[in-house]
């Protein structure tokens, strides 16, 4: 478990909230699964009604911030899905 939480999946929603938070305010939505014995970050990032396409940014930026997100965790993103990919 990671340190500091109560569960791996409380850290990880605190690490990656700002990130949420982003893409939120484009109006999408990311809906994550944490593998917690692998450690394995799984997200797909949902696009709402009123989805700001051109605001969202190439999935290689969203990674980097991801992993950014979650370094020194003992968390990986494992697969990041985008709405185009779905």
């Amino acid at each position: 478990m990671l340190e500091g939480y109560g569960t791996d999946r409380d850290k990880v929603a605190s690490l990656i909230s700002d990130f949420c938070r982003a893409l939120e305010r484009d109006g999408y939505q990311l809906e994550w699964n944490l593998d917690e014995g692998n450690g394995v970050l799984d997200a797909t990032v949902v696009a709402g009604a009123d989805a700001c396409k051109e605001c969202l940014v190439p999935k290689e930026v969203m990674l980097f911030v991801l992993d950014s997100a979650l370094k020194g965790s003992g968390v990986r993103v494992g697969a990041l899905r985008l709405p185009k990919e779905i």
